[in-house]
Parts: C-alpha cells; structure tokens; sequence
C-alpha cells in the first residue's frame, strides 16, 4: 500500500470521528431531562439552545470537509478546527448545566410544596374543623383550664414520684421517647381501659396538650383527680427538661417516628396519578368521619387513627388488601403526622406502604 493511499484512510479515519465528536456532544446534552418536557412546555430556552445545537452538530462533517478534512491528492494535511470544537463543547457544557438547573429548580420547588402541606394548619382562612368530636385546644386556653398543669409542677409531681404519669400518645410517638417513668396507654384507649380509679392522682400529657385536656376532662367528670400538662411534652422539650431519649433535643425529634418503607416519601400529584395508572392502588386517609364525608379521593378508606381504639384499628388495618400498594391521603398538619403514624401501623401488619400524597 503507497504512503499516499495510506495518508488518505487516515484522514478518512479523522473526518469520521470528528463528525461522530461533533454529534455527539448535543445527544449527550440532550440526555438531560428538563422540567418543561415534564410539564408539557416546548418553549424552554434550553431546548431552543439544543436545536440550533443539533442543527450546527448535523453540519459537522460538512463544515469539517470545507476545512480540509476530506482528503485531497497532493494537499497537505491541515489542521483540526480546534475553534470549532472548542465552541461545540462549550455550548453542549452550557446545555447541560441550564437543563441540571431547571431540573434541580423544579425539583426543589415541588419539594418545598410538599412539605409546606405537613404543617398546613387543620383551621385557616376562618374555616373550622367539620368533625364535633374532634377537639383542639390553643395553648392559651389550656393554660386557662383548670385542669392544666404546668410544666414546671409536672417536674417537682415527677421527681417526687407519687403521682402516676400517663403518655397517651400513639405507639409510634412513645417509640421515640417519653417523660421518664411514665406509662403509655394511647389516648383512644384510656378512658375505656381505666387504668385508674376514683381518688388516684394522674398527670396525662400529649404531645401539645390536646389529648390529654380532651382525656382529662372525661376522667374527671368519672371522679378520678386528673390534670394533663399545659403545652404537652412539646412545651417540655422546648424548655430542655428530661426525657428518656436523651438523643431527643429538639421538636423535629420530638416528632420523628421509627423507621419503615415509605415513612418519608411525599408524593406530589402526578406521582400519585402515575400510581393510579400502572398500579391497583389502596388509599386510605386518617382524617375524623365528619371531615371525610365533606370529600375524600375516589375509593379512600377512612381510617381515623387518633380516635379509634387499638381493636377497632387492627380489624380495619386487617380489612385491607395486603397485596394492594396503599397510600395515605395527606390534607394538613394533624391528617400528614396520622398518615405517617399509620404507616408504621400498616407497614408491621405487612401492607406495601407507598408514601403519602399531600394534596394541593
């Protein structure tokens, strides 16, 4: 084979892969998922940037033999278009990096709607909570109530040990912690299971107060000398008493339940149709009966955990389909925290717990 035969394959070697370089860069930019494709819109500036890229990367090959890459008898080699290439690359690099900053953007946003519905109040706008039996207490009226005990007397009854202490908190809450010695009965269960008698001294406490007043009231109307903590173990926490999970210091602890699949998983609304579609999809939602009823997701299970008793929830729980993946309908603060406690439930009785879907 002659030198010059030998000298053309070669630059027909080069021609291609440079071609092949230069069309490659935009596909691998192009990869990148931008949150305007998910969302439905074609006017995003990035995939306008990544057209005109294909567009100049198809003419890749064309501008390379222009530049002398087609081999020619008795021409000398020229050399590659490193300008060219330099300003592809960067382009493609800046296609990438705009698409990675829509998509984390978007990503993010979603994220922090999400969550925003955690701690949506159950009572804004003038609205009120359509369920009678569901009671809610402000801090300053339970430190008005005369059965509110403050936190400061509920150290000295503790440390001096004569007074039983109830935690009426779900099992999953009392799982992370509680006020030492005390005994946990979940607040459903408490007034049926009397555990105490007429003349007996007990402190109750919840997390912020609410179950325990509601308890407490209803104990004291039985003859038992009641009093709940003003505030719940919340108020206790933030003024840094003594708790038996000393790794408990803060309130996002304070509400943290164990761990199991799906406890944090915050589905937005094309998640959940996403689920709709490829799945045979269980929903169940925590809310109280009277608020269900005002509406609730087609085919939704209502189970209110806070106010059914321990037998009551496990023969619901046991009523469902285990084969079924199921998601907890998620509306405000009070439904997203049950949601979660009742995905712990579920999760132990062997239910595929998906996560909870935060409504808009």
């Amino acid at each position: 084979m002659s030198a010059r035969t030998i000298r053309s394959v070669r630059r027909s070697a080069q021609t291609v892969v440079l071609a092949t370089l230069l069309s490659a860069l935009p596909v691998a930019a192009l990869a990148i998922p931008s949150p305007e494709l998910v969302i439905g819109s074609v006017s995003s500036l990035s995939q306008v940037l990544a057209v005109g890229i294909a567009m100049i990367s198809g003419l890749g090959a064309v501008i390379a033999a222009k530049l002398g890459f087609t081999p020619k008898p008795g021409n000398s080699p020229r050399r590659y278009p490193v300008k060219l290439i330099s300003v592809l690359a960067l382009a493609a690099v800046a296609l990438a990096a705009g698409n990675y900053w829509q998509y984390s953007s978007h990503a993010q946003a979603e994220l922090a709607r999400l969550q925003a519905t955690l701690t949506r109040p159950a009572q804004f706008d003038g609205t009120t909570i359509k369920d009678a039996s569901l009671k809610e207490t402000s801090f300053s009226k339970q430190e008005d109530h005369p059965l509110a005990m403050s936190t400061a007397d509920a150290a000295a009854a503790l440390e001096d040990g004569r007074t039983l202490f109830y935690d009426i908190r779900e099992t999953g809450e009392n799982a992370m912690g509680t006020l030492p010695g005390a005994t946990h009965i979940r607040f459903p269960d408490f007034v049926q299971s009397q555990p105490v008698q007429p003349g007996q001294k007990v402190v109750l406490f919840c997390h912020n107060g609410n179950r325990s007043s509601e308890t407490c009231a209803k104990l004291a109307a039985m003859g038992i000398d009641c009093s709940f903590i003003a505030g719940g173990i919340e108020k206790w926490i933030v003024e840094g008493r003594d708790f038996s999970d000393k790794d408990v210091k803060t309130l996002s602890d304070l509400r943290a339940i164990p761990e199991y699949p799906g406890k944090d998983v915050l589905l937005s609304t094309a998640d959940f149709e996403e689920l709709l579609t490829t799945e045979d999809l269980q929903i169940v939602d925590t809310r109280y009966p009277g608020d269900f009823e005002t509406g609730h997701l087609p085919g939704a299970i209502n189970i209110p955990i806070r106010k059914m008793t321990t037998g009551s929830l496990m023969a619901r729980i046991a009523e469902l389909d285990p084969s079924k993946p199921t998601i907890a309908a998620c509306y405000d603060r009070r439904s997203c925290f049950m949601s979660q406690v009742l995905g712990l439930e579920l999760s132990q009785q062997g239910i595929d717990f998906r996560g909870r879907y935060t409504l808009p």
